[in-house]
């Protein structure tokens, strides 16, 4: 998908494309192998109209991802997706008709001002559909920016395979259960920061003990957030994260987040 797809219809359709089959999909946004001296492509895609509606979530403005697919900038690209605080992006779910696991890798992208009126996420929300063989869907990011966002339980919402983030940042964002991050599986943070975000949490709600894996067996969830920062949250009932899981912070940071005088506990956690 090259600059210049002012209708954002080049980009649907990749993401279509890779829908057809189950085979492992990857659409570059930006030059793959620019010319030498060709300057910075700043990619900045606007969306405002919705395009596709899930019959349990609502609309989203990009086709359903049902299929392994990774989006990514090109080499010498920067890549933003803009929300117009009007739409919310990805659903990742698997499908009967392909029966593979599906799962969204996005690197080297910025998201901003997602909006979702519904349940779920702004930004990302990913079903917790199994396939026959008990796999759910996957989310993987790196080097992503989310700001801006509302609306929904968080901006990135997975009941799939524990979700993991490498790098990420999260500014200025709000959900009514956390916000950043809410997941049910565990998820597995490394590096990035998240700050000044609100929520019933101000930035990462994991809502499970256990959950069961594809065999059939109950598994202990583990929310691990090592060499991250997480500074200027505030929740109504905890600052920064609120976990039911098995917790396991390292190397991180915790700065100036607040917890709800009245009803809040853990400034910084609730675990």
């Amino acid at each position: 998908v090259l600059p210049g797809d002012t209708a954002n219809d080049e980009l649907r359709a990749a993401i279509s494309a890779a829908n057809a089959d189950a085979a492992t999909d990857v659409i570059v946004v930006g030059e793959v192998n620019p010319a030498a001296g060709t300057p910075t492509d700043g990619i900045d895609l606007g969306f405002g109209s919705v395009a596709y509606v899930d019959a349990t979530l609502g609309a989203f403005t990009f086709p359903f991802v049902i299929a392994p697919l990774t989006i990514e900038a090109g080499t010498t690209s920067t890549l933003q997706l803009d929300g117009t605080d009007a739409v919310r992006f990805f659903l990742v779910k698997n499908d009967a008709t392909l029966d593979v696991q599906s799962s969204l890798t996005l690197r080297d992208v910025t998201i901003v001002n997602g909006m979702s009126p519904a349940t779920g996420g702004s930004v990302i929300h990913v079903d917790g559909t199994a396939t026959t063989s008990g796999l759910v869907p996957a989310l993987t990011l790196q080097d992503v920016s989310i700001r801006g966002s509302a609306g929904g339980s968080a901006p990135v919402v997975s009941h799939g395979d524990p979700p993991r983030l490498t790098n990420c940042t999260f500014r200025w964002n709000s959900g009514d259960l956390a916000g950043a991050l809410v997941v049910d599986r565990g998820a597995v943070i490394s590096g990035g920061s998240i700050a000044d975000c609100r929520g019933a949490t101000g930035a990462v709600e994991a809502t499970a003990a256990t959950f069961v894996d594809a065999s059939g067996a109950t598994v202990n969830a583990v929310l691990a957030i090592n060499g991250a920062t997480l500074e200027n949250n505030v929740g109504q009932a905890a600052g920064a994260v609120r976990s039911l899981a098995n917790t396991n912070l390292g190397s991180d940071t915790f700065s100036g987040n607040h917890a709800n005088a009245g009803t809040g506990q853990g400034g910084a956690v609730l675990a």
